[in-house]
């Protein structure tokens, strides 16, 4: 029997625009991938990994393209200190109780190893919420929040748990820390969602070229019209689908589903 190998996904933040990130995770599962070995993930890409993990990858479009546009108070452009609310968005999304919402129970029904990235307030270090931390009294929906309170822009005041303060992940961490925290975890292949912004993302792919991670990682920058603030539903669902389109044209992803690849582990949840 071939022994196949720990396969991951890692995402960076991206604001609204990690919409892209379920649909990444949609397509995997529709073809046969829904449970990676490893899950690394900055701000906006937490929650879809913990989704996923809970097994409602079919909900992504429901939550991204009609679920959150359709709260008016989801932005708000005269809030101060929280245009984007991410307690809007946890509170009156996450957390309530419905084919929507999301449970401690749910998430770890699967065997995925998760790091949730947040920025410690003190040290501005990041610190990576984990499996263990989830399942022995913190709240996942509370790492959700950490890890995307960005200060001044999506919450006033970082987020506490257990006595300490943390706040947004990409504020501490990069893309390509993810990657390599991915890595360190025992994986051999990586996929890799870049929803940041297009300067961020072209600045990335340049690095990438000679990082001699191009065998091992997929890069996915989706071809994206959602902005990190909106509410717009057309451009909402356009992003969805270019998550979907970029995992069916990654040359490597291509390889992998005809198992010309190694082949990577379809993990059983």
């Amino acid at each position: 029997m071939i022994e196949r190998k720990k396969w991951a996904i890692a995402g960076s933040g991206g604001g609204m625009r990690c919409v892209e990130g379920a649909g990444v995770r949609y397509k995997l599962a529709e073809l046969g991938y829904p449970h990676p070995d490893i899950e690394v993930n900055i701000s906006g890409n937490i929650p879809n990994a913990l989704y996923c993990m809970a097994g409602k990858h079919h909900l992504g479009w429901d939550i991204w393209t009609r679920d959150l546009p359709g709260d008016p108070e989801l932005i708000n452009w005269q809030r101060e200190g929280s245009i984007l609310s991410v307690d809007q968005m946890v509170d009156k999304h996450f957390a309530v109780p419905g084919p929507l919402g999301l449970t401690r129970e749910e998430i770890f029904s699967s065997h995925t190893r998760v790091f949730a990235a947040t920025t410690h307030h003190a040290t501005k270090r990041t610190k990576f919420f984990v499996n263990e931390d989830m399942q022995s009294g913190v709240d996942p929906l509370e790492v959700i929040r950490a890890g995307t309170a960005y200060v001044g822009l999506t919450r006033k005041w970082p987020v506490k748990i257990n006595g300490e303060r943390y706040s947004d992940g990409a504020l501490s961490t990069s893309l390509k820390d993810c990657i390599q925290v991915a890595f360190d975890a025992g994986a051999e292949f990586v996929v890799a969602i870049d929803s940041r912004t297009d300067e961020e993302r072209k600045t990335f792919a340049e690095e990438f070229a000679s990082s001699g991670w191009s065998d091992k990682v997929a890069l996915l920058q989706p071809e994206s019209k959602a902005v990190m603030v909106t509410t717009n539903r057309a451009d909402m669902e356009q992003s969805f689908y270019a998550g979907c389109k970029a995992v069916m044209q990654h040359p490597l992803l291509q390889r992998m589903f005809a198992g010309t690849m190694f082949p990577v582990r379809a993990q059983a949840a």
